[in-house]
């Protein structure tokens, strides 16, 4: 195997960086722009509501835009707090699913990188348990075989 492979860490927590970062990144840009929708919602919401006290003459010191005001406030802190709750498991799950997904991609790359190398292929590819796509490692290895038994018959 090249020392290219050789010398990179097991248990790494990217495998692929270019592939999980982007990854990570499309999966917190999607719920970030929900997370503003549903803030700009909220937003709306309340204007509407103090739109409609002032639409009925109420007092600017009316203790109707007190209850609006401690609300919008409430709402606020509790949408904060959970934004950060779920940005938190989004980018642990990304990483958690990217890892399962370039886990094999990197495998496939370390084993094709060393039958480049040696000109035959070596033992069978194996991926980690729970790894996404078990059904590559036994396509790649058939594959193999079938190359190395068709190098053979051709000597």
């Amino acid at each position: 195997m090249s020392t290219k492979f050789k010398n990179k860490k097991r248990g790494r927590f990217l495998v692929l960086p270019s592939f999980q970062i982007k990854f990570m990144a499309y999966i917190l840009a999607f719920s970030a722009f929900g997370m503003v929708v549903l803030y700009g919602s909220n937003a709306f919401y309340f204007d509407r509501l103090v739109t409609e006290g002032q639409d009925m003459g109420l007092a600017a010191d009316h203790i109707y835009f007190q209850f609006i005001e401690q609300q919008r406030s409430l709402l606020n802190s509790v949408f904060i707090s959970v934004s950060a709750i779920v940005f938190g498991g989004l980018f642990i799950a990304g990483v958690y699913l990217s890892h399962r997904i370039a886990g094999p991609v990197y495998r496939i790359q370390c084993y094709l990188q060393e039958f480049y190398e040696k000109g035959e292929p070596g033992s069978s590819i194996k991926f980690r348990e729970g790894d996404f796509f078990p059904e590559i490692a036994e396509l790649v290895n058939a594959l193999l075989r079938h190359s190395k038994g068709e190098n053979g018959k051709s000597d």
